[in-house]
Formats: C-alpha cells, structure tokens, sequence
C-alpha cells in the first residue's frame, strides 16, 4: 500500500438527549490479514499455557524479590527503532460545543475498519446549540487527516412510527 489513509466522511448523528453516533468512513486502510485467526485443528484438544492450583491447605507463597537495578546516575533511553511500528492507524474523535470546550473524546488504536461508528456520551448538551465533531487520523506517528463536522444538538425521535 503507497497511499495514505485518510477519511472520507465522518457525520455525528444525535441520538437522544445525552449520546451522539459518529460514522466514520476511511479509505486506504492496510490490509488485514485475518486468516491466522481460523486457523484451529479440530483433531487435537488445545493444550493448556495456564496451571491453576487450587490446593488451599497450603501456605500462601510470596512472590520472588524485584531485583532492582541501583541508580548509576545515567539517563536510560530507549531506542524505539528496536519496536516495531504499526501499519494500521490511529483515529481521535473529539467532541466541542459552541464554546471550543471539549465534552467527549474517543481514541482508536490500530483502527482497521474502512466504515466505523462510535457512540459517544455527553455529560449536559444543550439542544439547539451546535457542536463539533473532529477526527483526526495519526499514521506512522504523523497526523495525515483532520476533518471536522459540526451539527446541532438535537435529538431524533426514536419511537416514531
């Protein structure tokens, strides 16, 4: 994949008089490799990675001392070229009411979806007043794509016929 990805629409839809749905839809998503995941062998009965021991007789156990490692004096860095970088993106959703005053935010980490909605619940909206919604998409540690939407706050009728 050599293009960017980036949104191509987000559209908050009010739901009552406290939640919000924001529809996100995004183009040039890598690939997911979902295959690994169906891969089971029915033949064979999955062998335990956990022991439990439920023996209550015995004297509790502490656990083993942390060794510490003594203060030199020098500043540890870490080298983040030794973790391996995601090729999936990240997506911040960030509600503001009329005033710029943050009243929801929502975080994706490694967003792989091309259509996605996210409800989103505010403490004290008031009707009426516009709100807006933006999205800003971070790709390999850079923000590629910010759009923003605003709306008004009001409340669908859910019940009518």
């Amino acid at each position: 994949m050599t293009d960017v990805p980036q949104f191509i629409s987000v559209t908050p839809t009010v739901l009552d008089d406290r939640r919000v749905t924001v529809n996100i839809k995004t183009a040039n998503l890598p690939e997911v490799n979902r295959l690994g995941a169906c891969l089971v062998n029915l033949d064979q009965p999955p062998a335990p990675n956990v022991t439990l021991n439920l023996d209550t007789g015995s004297a509790p156990v502490a656990p083993p001392p942390v060794n510490e490692k003594p203060d030199t004096g020098d500043d540890e860095s870490v080298d983040v070229s030794q973790f391996e970088q995601s090729k999936f993106p990240v997506v911040e959703v960030n509600l503001v009411d009329a005033d710029d005053n943050f009243v929801a935010h929502s975080m994706i980490i490694e967003h792989q979806e091309p259509d996605l909605s996210i409800t989103m619940h505010v403490r004290s909206p008031q009707a009426g007043q516009t709100y807006t919604a933006y999205a800003e998409m971070i790709y390999h540690q850079e923000l590629v794509h910010v759009v923003s939407a605003p709306f008004v706050w009001e409340p669908q009728e859910l019940n009518t016929p």
